[in-house]
């Protein structure tokens, strides 16, 4: 039995809310970026690698479908280094 990547549901939401037919998306690119760099408490670093994966799906899923910008001033501001890709596809 092939198991599903375990992404694949918020992957799945996002192919199908982008347009707006599902109602309000916000900017998941965003999102992600701020849990990735705001995450503290237990397993911090586990927590901090999936918001990344997370991040990096959304700028995938979403690339050509809308306006989903980085926040280009908080990476600015506060020196954010965004890692490496780290989710396969």
């Amino acid at each position: 039995m092939e198991w599903p990547w375990p992404y694949a549901a918020l992957e799945w939401i996002m192919e199908h809310a982008a347009d707006g037919s599902a109602g309000f998306l916000g900017n998941p690119v965003r999102h992600f970026q701020h849990l990735a760099t705001r995450m503290s408490g237990p397993l911090q670093e586990v927590r901090t690698s999936r918001a990344w994966k997370c991040f990096h799906i959304a700028r995938r899923v979403l690339a050509e479908r809308g306006d989903f910008p980085l926040d280009g001033r908080q990476i600015a501001r506060e020196g954010i280094f965004i890692p490496v890709r780290l989710c396969p596809k």
